[in-house]
């Protein structure tokens, strides 16, 4: 999207991205999916290799990830991810 179209807009925020203690990225969806950064690599669809971990479909050459954790939630305010006991 050109930064043009983003004039006088209001766009719905769908995933967060935030860094662990060990600094590794990770992005979560309030669909509760959520995929790790694993690398950079030109020839693939957007560049970035993202790993999923939680509640997402096979990506990239890695596998799907099923439901790993017993919930994954967003604060309101979009500024704290919890994440709840392995399942």
């Amino acid at each position: 999207m050109e930064i043009a179209n983003l004039a006088d807009t209001t766009q719905q925020v769908t995933w967060f991205y935030f860094t662990n203690y060990s600094a590794k990225w990770l992005i979560v969806s309030y669909g509760s999916e959520v995929l790790a950064l694993k690398g950079v690599d030109p020839a693939t669809s957007g560049g970035i290799l993202w790993k999923p971990i939680n509640r997402y479909p096979t990506l990239a050459g890695y596998p799907a990830a099923g439901q790993v954790y017993q919930y994954v939630n967003i604060s309101n305010d979009g500024k704290r991810v919890s994440f709840g006991p392995l399942k």
